[in-house]
């Protein structure tokens, strides 16, 4: 729970662990998995960055019925928005809706988990859009029923990684390979990691 500020890897013994707060870890082999932004990464290789797709996500969790059973993937070539929405409880669904959106436009330093004011204002106002989009009202109604909301923007890494492992560290997910995360790739290439790091 303490954000990494450092480390110091010795040929012979345990890597040292730098956190905040002057606290300090040792481990013989370090696994970073921490996400796309991944602090470890830019220590290790400063030369590739994230960049933007020009593509934002707003996904959340709202408590509605879906109509449907299974998933949906609704999408708008006027708007060029795209959904995809799945029921997870008899009385909650998931919604994730990807468009477009300038990088000038997009908040970079405030993707993730919004406040209820904020995920709710975003959501209305894309309930708006999609409504003079035509968009069948099954899909605008889980917007009003949120109770959770993320907000990501879209980024892939440039250049991509030759190899995931320095020394005694192991890049792992996202911070290895953050994919375009449409229907989830980035857990499914992060599970694939974990069972090719434990068959090997």
């Amino acid at each position: 729970g303490k954000r990494l500020l450092d480390m110091e890897i010795e040929k012979h013994g345990p890597t040292k662990l730098i956190f905040e707060d002057d606290d300090v870890a040792y481990a013989d082999l370090v696994f970073a998995v921490d996400g796309s932004r991944s602090a470890v990464r830019q220590m290790f290789a400063p030369f590739s960055k994230l960049e933007y797709t020009g593509v934002t996500c707003l996904m959340g969790m709202a408590e509605v019925a879906a109509d449907d059973i299974g998933i949906c993937f609704p999408t708008s070539l006027t708007t060029k928005c795209h959904g995809c929405y799945f029921p997870t409880l008899d009385n909650e669904q998931c919604f994730q809706l990807h468009f477009p959106l300038a990088e000038s436009l997009a908040d970079q330093g405030n993707w993730g988990t919004l406040s209820d004011k904020v995920g709710k204002e975003e959501c209305r106002r894309l309930a708006q859009q999609l409504e003079a989009d035509g968009w069948d009202e099954k899909y605008l109604k889980p917007l009003s029923h949120v109770t959770h909301a993320v907000r990501i923007g879209f980024c892939q890494l440039k250049p991509k990684l030759e190899h995931w492992v320095f020394s005694k560290v192991v890049l792992v997910g996202d911070a290895a390979h953050p994919p375009v995360p449409y229907t989830g790739q980035g857990a499914q290439m992060g599970l694939e990691d974990a069972g090719t790091l434990a068959i090997l």
